[in-house]
């Protein structure tokens, strides 16, 4: 089973009186309004259909492709080149515009495409051969996202093609399916080895579907008075810190990254950090309080228990290196989080209840 991210919430412990009556939860952070007969969509897994299980098979085979390399004719569309190159602006360099050893599928559609006047940068690749240098002249879109000042440029690009290779993908037999499979025997095995994994990726995504609808039902029915010393910060922080990595992946600063693929400012973007952040630990801090009131916290030997059923859930069979990964208190309160989730789903209804039916 592949690994899935384990996204529970990580509550803080809370040393807080419970206050529980008229169907309120109260501590001195937060006030739950209501908790039971919350409106939640109970989420159903897709389907698994054929085109799925085949789409899968294509992957997996090209992930074993072998990559030959090309001498005998010039490049064409479905190939991998290797290259540097370089652009420039009227003859002068410019910022992000060269590369060496940089690997290109021709026909991805990852460089500049074609506008009226201009060819793309792959399609003035093609009928090229490795070891050739030449020049191409291609016109940046516009708009443009990744960087605005070159929207709507002419640039000419001095390529060298190092390499071109040909990735020629294995064919699904029997005999590939014992080498690769996961002990299935034949391609029909094989299929339905991919089939029951697929359906179980689906399942684990509705659930999960499912827990978001409950709290996203529940979030307006808690009132914050206040939050724990830090705890809003620190979660704001974690929101930044994804987007900074996303950032960095992109090769962008995170103000331009920000700017470019959200359509917002820096302090626009640290007010809905805070935001999100608040909601985040109010959900926290509501799974304290219920857990307490119904008595959902395990202990000892269905604690262990637990831990066991979360780790296969996310594809873990080794118990202790799913302890390792995660940490204690992350499993703790994920699995309190998951308690009190299935409590409120259980006491919910469906959307479109009449009242006499809530009764």
């Amino acid at each position: 089973m592949k690994k899935r991210w384990m996204t529970g919430l990580v509550c803080a412990v809370l040393a807080a009186s419970l206050v529980g009556c008229g169907g309120k939860l109260s501590n001195e952070y937060i006030t739950i309004e209501k908790y039971e007969g919350l409106e939640v969509e109970r989420v159903e897994p897709a389907v698994v259909t054929d085109d799925m299980v085949e789409a899968y098979v294509s992957r997996a085979l090209s992930y074993y492709q072998d990559r030959v390399e090309v001498t005998a004719r010039a490049a064409q569309e479905g190939d991998t080149v290797n290259m540097d190159y370089s652009g420039s602006f009227d003859g002068e360099v410019f910022p992000g515009g060269t590369d060496t050893g940089s690997e290109l599928v021709l026909g991805s559609g990852r460089f500049i495409g074609a506008t009226e006047e201009y060819a793309g940068f792959e399609e003035q690749i093609v009928g090229h051969r490795a070891g050739e240098e030449f020049d191409i002249t291609v016109q940046f879109p516009d708009p443009y996202k990744s960087n605005p000042d070159y929207a709507g440029k002419v640039a000419v690009f001095h390529v060298k093609l190092n390499g071109v290779y040909q990735m020629i993908v294995p064919e699904l037999t029997d005999d590939w399916v014992k080498e690769n499979g996961n002990g299935a025997q034949t391609v029909e095995e094989y299929k339905e080895e991919i089939r029951a994994g697929l359906t179980e990726d689906n399942e684990y995504q509705a659930h999960q579907d499912t827990v978001n609808a409950v709290f996203n039902a529940l979030l307006p029915n808690i009132n914050a008075k206040s939050y724990p010393e830090g705890a809003v910060e620190e979660q704001a922080e974690v929101v930044e810190n994804q987007y900074r990595v996303y950032a960095q992946a992109y090769g962008m600063d995170f103000a331009t990254f920000i700017e470019n693929y959200e359509g917002i400012s820096e302090d626009e973007f640290a007010k809905q950090a805070r935001t999100s952040a608040e909601n985040y630990v109010k959900v926290q801090l509501a799974c304290e309080l219920i857990a307490e009131k119904h008595g959902l916290e395990s202990g000892g030997d269905e604690y262990e228990k637990d831990v066991e059923e979360l780790a296969k859930t996310v594809g873990y069979d080794d118990v202790e290196l799913f302890k390792q990964t995660y940490g204690e208190e992350m499993i703790k309160r994920t699995i309190l989080q998951e308690k009190v989730a299935a409590y409120l789903l259980e006491n919910s209804v469906e959307p479109g209840t009449d009242e006499e039916d809530k009764k």
